[in-house]
């Protein structure tokens, strides 16, 4: 599957990056959603950041509703600790 996206146009790709892995939460969007988008596009489009920077980068554009249920909480800085606020989230909401 991986060969498929290696034989995309740059600009697929980037369009791709754009739309699937920089993109903000939708308002309304699942938090364990939107985070599962992220972790998948970041290794299909095999995006060059490391885990952490990926973690960073979802928690950045949080919808501020979502960013208001994990005041609390101490900032992720992997797919695992990310994984624990969409749990919090789900017992939040």
């Amino acid at each position: 599957m991986l060969g498929h996206w290696k034989s995309l146009y740059p600009q697929e790709r980037s369009q791709l990056r754009i739309g699937r892995y920089e993109r903000l939460q939708s308002v309304g969007e699942q938090f364990s959603n939107y985070v599962q988008t992220i972790k998948d596009a970041a290794l299909v489009l095999r995006i060059n950041k490391s885990e952490a920077q990926v973690v960073e980068r979802a928690v950045e554009v949080l919808t501020p509703t979502q960013r208001a249920r994990f005041v609390f909480q101490s900032p992720p800085s992997s797919f695992r600790q990310l994984e624990r606020l969409a749990i919090v989230d789900r017992n939040i909401a």
